[in-house]
């Protein structure tokens, strides 16, 4: 299927061309034919599959997103009953996940600013890395021992893992073109891409080796 009709034959290939400057891609644009704009503006089967997949990942981002970011901002008392950064660092302290003021803050940072960050499609993968690394840490932390399971007064690690697994997926897919950093032209390379996913492997591997480092000895039991 042509994407743009145009009298003239030999402005085919042009006429594709300006298309791919003025949009990035290939399915809409007009091109001066003979001093007049003949060229129409045909939908091709290949535009409609872009802006499907760019819905998906709208609709991901606004999902994963919102749903961490409510977890970040519940942590600064500003949503739900209200918790605090303090009361974070102290049941960090409590678990062995030390210093717990310090992983508080990082984990403020990764749920509310990586959140805000993939809602709005800006940062490439910065948002959505720091997510993933702080919801495997999560997934370790508060889940695994209780299970696969939600329910039954426990919070298996059934919902924390999906996000962990959307936000990885969003930081190698990138955001699509319903995001501010497309708006505003701004691309990542592949190497900055890893480089910055490497940085976070490192971090979670350093926030999961302090937890186990730092574990709560059982206690023995007491003699009779």
């Amino acid at each position: 299927m042509r994407i743009f009709t145009c009298p003239r034959e030999d402005a085919g290939a042009d006429a594709l061309a300006l298309g791919r400057r003025v949009h990035g891609r290939e399915g809409y644009g007009h091109r001066e034919c003979g001093g007049a704009t003949h060229c129409s503006r045909v939908l091709s089967p290949l535009t409609e599959v872009h802006m499907t997949v760019d819905l998906a990942y709208f609709v991901l981002r606004l999902v994963i997103g919102g749903v961490v970011m409510q977890h970040g901002l519940l942590k600064l008392g500003l949503v739900g009953k209200g918790g605090s950064v303090p009361g974070v660092a102290g049941w960090f302290d409590s678990i062995g996940l030390r210093p717990g003021l310090f992983w508080a803050i990082v984990a403020v940072a990764a749920e509310a600013g990586g959140g805000i960050l993939t809602v709005l499609g800006l940062g490439g993968p910065l948002g959505p890395g720091i997510m993933a690394g702080d919801l495997v840490v999560v997934t370790y932390v508060a889940h695994w021992s209780q299970g696969f399971w939600v329910g039954g007064g426990k919070a298996g690690w059934e919902f924390p893992l999906p996000l962990a697994a959307a936000s990885f997926s969003l930081a190698l897919l990138g955001f699509g073109t319903w995001s501010l950093d497309s708006l505003l032209n701004i691309a990542y390379g592949q190497n900055l891409r890893w480089a910055w996913l490497g940085i976070v492997a490192i971090g979670t591997i350093a926030a999961l080796a302090s937890k186990t480092m730092n574990a709560p000895k059982p206690k023995a039991p007491s003699a009779a």
